[in-house]
């Protein structure tokens, strides 16, 4: 009874409240509708208004955003391609596991660039760029193995997202030299094998935003190529290359070369410090190697960032400018 009570009293405020708004809203009626209706119109104008004002010519005009090959990976640009999964050549890290938990010798090699090699690696994996792997030979002596030794052992190649290795594995054809599927990538969040560092390398070298830092429009671009000494430095396939490229321009697609023919590159755009680089990438993939080579260029041969300009995805607008 008690209780019930002072249920009743708590609830005397909420019933005059109650009618207090009935009573408002009754005698201003009129008013709150046109003030609601007023309030939905003024928020759709400002949504129109910002659409058609900078998001669709923003997008439309995208350099950044290219509609073909846009997707994201843990906030992450990266180009639309579906995960290497080739039974032969790889294992999943579910299978690795497996093997390691049998006792069997795993040997890990990361294939990639030495820069995403030292923000994150499996831990016991040894480095050496996927180019400069031409059979067992050179996975033999990188770790100190006889063909003995090597036989005994299962050996993993992996790269950021399984690409790199697959091309390795496959071109290595033997029985135990497999890639990681999904590669370092598919280690995020996962427990399944051990991993020192961040699986997405490109965030850890540059940073989240690293993709909009450089970028320059074709259009500012040709009329910096007007005025100042400049050298472009095309990151594209080679095949694209030799179909159409700039007059005087570099190709220096660095995914697929060597380290001697990186070397050999790197030497001749090392004479032309003090002039504005512009770089020309045409995929996210390439987008990265471009900031790469920034990196290195900057910090290992004093070059100025302010000389570095990408052009991403604006190819045939820049070729226009000769």
């Amino acid at each position: 009874m008690v209780i019930a009570a002072g249920i009743a009293v708590a609830l005397i405020p909420f019933v005059f409240f109650m009618q207090f708004l009935k009573d408002f809203f009754k005698k201003y009626k009129k008013v709150i509708v046109i003030l609601f209706i007023q309030n939905i119109l003024l928020a759709a104008g400002i949504g129109i208004f910002f659409y058609f004002k900078y998001y669709k010519p923003l997008y439309q005009d995208s350099y950044l955003f290219p509609k073909e090959k846009e997707t994201f990976f843990y906030g992450m640009l990266r180009d639309k391609q579906e995960d290497i999964e080739d039974r032969d050549f790889g294992l999943h890290a579910q299978e690795v596991r497996k093997k390691m938990d049998c006792g069997q010798k795993v040997f890990f090699v990361d294939i990639r660039e030495i820069e995403e090699f030292n923000v994150g690696h499996i831990p016991g994996a040894l480095h050496m760029r996927h180019k400069d792997i031409i059979g067992t030979d050179e996975i033999r002596k990188l770790f100190g193995l006889n063909e003995e030794t090597f036989e005994e052992g299962i050996f993993i190649l992996y790269c950021h997202n399984g690409d790199r290795a697959f091309y390795t594995a496959r071109h290595i054809n033997k029985e135990n030299v497999k890639y990681l599927i999904s590669g370092a990538e598919g280690l995020y969040d996962s427990r399944i094998l051990p991993y020192n560092g961040s699986p997405i390398s490109d965030a850890a070298i540059f940073g989240g935003r690293y993709q909009l830092r450089f970028q320059m429009k074709a259009k500012a671009a040709k009329e910096l190529m007007k005025k100042r000494k400049y050298l472009v430095i095309d990151m594209r396939r080679q095949q694209e290359f030799k179909m159409q490229h700039m007059e005087g321009s570099i190709s220096f697609p660095i995914n697929v070369l060597s380290t001697l023919e990186y070397n050999s590159v790197l030497e001749s755009i090392l004479g032309h410090k003090g002039k504005e680089f512009i770089l020309v990438a045409q995929r996210y993939s390439e987008l990265f190697y471009a900031n790469l080579l920034i990196l290195r260029l900057t910090k290992n041969y004093g070059f100025n960032e302010k000389n570095f300009h990408i052009v991403f995805c604006q190819f045939q607008e820049l070729l226009q400018a000769q």
